[in-house]
């Protein structure tokens, strides 16, 4: 993945005509976005935080030195989930990972 540029948005604003690949890394789907409105290329939700991680964390500011560490140890091992386009194709050059969360601060992808 060297020299991939990622940038981070909200699933919730709009596509703009510079995205690249609009990966989502989140379980579930966000509430009230259609995938057309979306549109989003790739949804890697086995890579993002567990149900009982992102509980545990609930979004908190004060959690956040913690659930760092923690969500990378989710990750160790899971080098293939991790790749940009786990089923074959060419590699992403440039992308934009999506999240639901509404501060862009607190996303766990970050």
């Amino acid at each position: 993945m060297r020299g991939m540029h990622i940038r981070l948005k909200r699933v919730y604003d709009k596509p703009e005509v510079g995205d690249g690949c609009r990966i989502l890394v989140d379980r579930l789907w966000p509430r009230g976005v259609s995938k057309q409105e979306a549109n989003i290329s790739l949804w890697l939700k086995d890579i993002a935080p567990s149900t009982g991680l992102r509980k545990w964390f609930g979004h908190s500011t004060i959690r956040w030195q913690e659930f760092r560490p923690r969500y990378l140890e989710e990750l160790d091992g899971k080098q293939e989930e991790l790749d940009p386009l786990p089923r074959g194709g060419r590699p992403v050059q440039s992308g934009d990972c999506a999240a639901a969360r509404l501060s862009l601060l607190l996303i766990h992808v970050s």
